[in-house]
């Protein structure tokens, strides 16, 4: 397969529901933008990963894995990336 999948992190799932339980009951809930950033740098401290940069680049090293060559490229990326925010930029001024 092209894509390698890790096994789940039990004891990262079970911290982010204590912490949500926790602020719903003080009325203060998470968001999933929140808990996205909140995941980020708890695998950054935790386990002493950068996940920002597997994020944005799609790329990960893992240990133990075979690299297999990628599909696609950078220039492809990014004409994407321009052409999904000029879609966006449109439909935000259509709006107006």
């Amino acid at each position: 397969s092209q894509f390698v999948s890790l096994p789940g992190d039990d004891k990262a799932a079970e911290h982010y529901a204590g912490i949500k339980a926790h602020l719903a009951t003080i009325g203060q809930p998470i968001g999933p933008n929140d808990l996205h950033i909140a995941a980020i740098a708890f695998y950054f401290f935790y386990h002493k990963e950068n996940l920002v940069r597997p994020m944005v680049t799609g790329v990960k090293r893992v240990r133990g894995a075979v690299a297999e060559s990628r599909h696609g490229s950078a220039a492809l990326a990014i004409i994407l990336l321009a052409t999904s925010g000029v879609g966006v930029y449109f439909l935000i001024n259509a709006a107006k």
